[in-house]
């Protein structure tokens, strides 16, 4: 059948990076069903709203489609309270998704100086908090290329239509698309 197909696909589709762990605890298939599902998704449709529960895997399915597919770069922003858990995910360390020695670099926008200084493209992430879209952070932000952007709770920028932090998140959407 169809449903059969698809899901045999997914194991099928492809080979998981060599630096991705094998499982995240004892017992749990790291990527897990939901998490290759949602692989292919963003691999056939190019974006995708990850909207699961609490816990259920969101973050390491960004995560690993970027790794899947590949890509050079990825932008993350997120609320600057969950910005420590990001870099945790993108570690080697016990909550990590990376096997030993084999984390990607990333570099965390901590101040506009530390974004305008870094050489951009010796890293793999980039994490912005979401209070700094601003007019100022999403200008050097648009110089640069992402291959990928990741937002992280979205509703929590609230004025989706007039905000000035949503509105150049959508710019830098905008450009990814071309």
């Amino acid at each position: 059948s169809e449903i059969r197909e698809y899901y045999h696909s997914l194991f099928e589709y492809a080979r998981k990076p060599d630096h991705i762990r094998e499982q995240l605890r004892e017992g749990r298939m790291f990527p897990d069903v939901s998490q290759m599902i949602n692989i292919k998704e963003i691999s056939d449709k190019k974006r995708m709203l990850i909207a699961d529960e609490m816990g259920v895997g969101k973050s390491a399915s960004a995560i690993l489609a970027k790794e899947y597919l590949g890509l050079n770069k990825a932008l993350i922003a997120a609320p600057s309270n969950v910005i420590e858990t990001w870099k945790s995910y993108l570690s080697d360390g016990p909550e990590g998704y990376f096997k030993n020695g084999l984390a990607p670099k990333f570099l965390e926008v901590e101040n506009l100086e530390s974004l305008k200084k870094s050489e951009i493209e010796n890293f793999d992430y980039v994490l912005i908090s979401h209070e700094k879209l601003n007019g100022r952070y999403a200008k050097e932000l648009e110089n640069m290329e992402f291959d990928m952007l990741v937002v992280d709770e979205l509703h929590k920028l609230k004025n989706l239509k007039g905000g000035v932090r949503s509105n150049n998140l959508m710019q830098l959407a905008q450009k990814l698309e071309g």
